[in-house]
């Protein structure tokens, strides 16, 4: 029976793309009264979209999806076939392990139709969201960027009221080292990765921060919508600080995983009551 749970973890590890089966991080869209959860599913085209310019990261708010599927769909798309898990892929283990498996499935709901369900959710979601960033690789190099549980590592900066940069977003880094894994951009391919610009009411400009390899990447400046609420960590994210203040970042240095811890942290929460 242990190589059956085994196999289970395996499976939910590596064919889910989700090291933590941490699914629907920040899905379905939600409106909260804080700073919110970066995640950014992705997708790679074997092209470059916009051949006349020679801009790096693309951020541009006329540009909508197309065509959108995200690696967290496609994450949703292998989890509803049943190859993966058929009969043939047991063969070595007792008839009562694979049964034992079947019946984890439909105890657990994971049926083709539940995943197929979550692939479709998605597909809706990344395509209706309010503008795609590209990242373009017009180089003759292979470019490399952390991915996390099949999101590349972002998020979101906007010039608040006193007209400085700050975060609208925070990025939660994974407890579990099966989460992290390199996403490959061969020459002259693309990523398209989609985003929620229109937040508040008040009009700023903003930026998408995105970890690289060994770099932090801006893109160019673009205009949104924020309130005042979306630079504020809730209550809830400040607890979770105290108790792991690493695991939050506002990917202000290079910080792949937890790994490489900042010195001083790069977040400092003081209570109320502090000096």
């Amino acid at each position: 029976m242990r190589d059956i749970v085994h196999i289970l973890t395996f499976l939910i590890i590596s064919l889910s793309g989700f090291a933590q089966a941490d699914f629907n991080c920040t899905r379905p869209v939600t409106k909260i009264d804080s700073m919110d959860r970066a995640w950014y599913p992705f997708q790679i085209i074997d092209s470059i979209r916009f051949k006349e310019s020679s801009g790096f990261i693309i951020a541009d708010t006329n540009n909508k999806p197309i065509d959108f599927i995200s690696s967290e769909e496609e994450s949703y798309q292998r989890l509803s076939q049943e190859e993966p898990w058929s009969k043939d892929f047991f063969k070595k283990y007792k008839r009562t392990e694979f049964k034992s498996y079947k019946d984890y499935l439909i105890d657990h709901k994971k049926t083709s139709e539940f995943w197929d369900s979550l692939a479709f959710a998605e597909n809706q979601f990344s395509n209706s969201m309010d503008m795609v960033v590209w990242i373009q690789n017009n180089s003759n190099d292979t470019i490399l960027f952390p991915n996390q549980d099949g999101s590349l590592i972002g998020l979101i900066e906007a010039i608040d009221s006193k007209g400085e940069w700050k975060p609208i977003q925070y990025w939660w880094f994974s407890w579990c080292g099966n989460s992290y894994m390199d996403l490959i951009l061969p020459p002259k391919n693309s990523i398209q990765i989609g985003l929620n610009n229109l937040l508040g009411d008040t009009e700023t400009k903003m930026r998408l921060k995105i970890h690289g390899r060994d770099t932090i990447y801006f893109s160019n400046v673009f205009l949104g919508t924020v309130s005042a609420d979306d630079f504020i960590l809730s209550n809830e994210t400040r607890l979770e600080m105290n108790e792991d203040s690493e695991r939050i970042s506002f990917l202000d240095s290079v910080h792949y995983g937890l790994t490489v811890f900042p010195d001083p942290p790069e977040i400092i929460i003081f209570e109320e009551n502090e000096e």
